[in-house]
């Protein structure tokens, strides 16, 4: 996750409810292919993964969509101190094994 593309998306969200926002998808380790399954994933070649409870601990909080699995991380701001923060919550991309161009 690139600071610049994480600012990108949080301004677009912005504009749009107010809110700094990041889209992220939460699942169980079992059904973990099933979501990178999802049209809207299929599209990235990598993907990175977090633990809610490491993002809570960051203190960001997981907003419901009401479109389970889809979730948004609120970010107080963006400044470069949380964007790294949230990134440091998330593990190195890995391939996505539903990737598919």
């Amino acid at each position: 996750m690139m600071l610049d593309s994480l600012r990108k998306s949080a301004e677009a969200s912005h504009k749009e409810t107010g809110l700094y926002l990041i889209s992220v998808f939460l699942s169980h380790e079992q059904n973990f292919k099933a979501i990178c399954s999802r049209p809207e994933l299929r599209r990235y070649k990598s993907i990175r993964t977090s633990h809610v409870g490491e993002l809570r601990r960051t203190g960001f909080l997981l907003l419901a969509t009401f479109q389970n699995p889809h979730y948004d991380v609120e970010l107080p701001n963006l400044v470069d101190e949380t964007l790294i923060n949230l990134v440091k919550c998330f593990s190195p991309a890995t391939s996505n094994p539903a990737y598919a161009q």
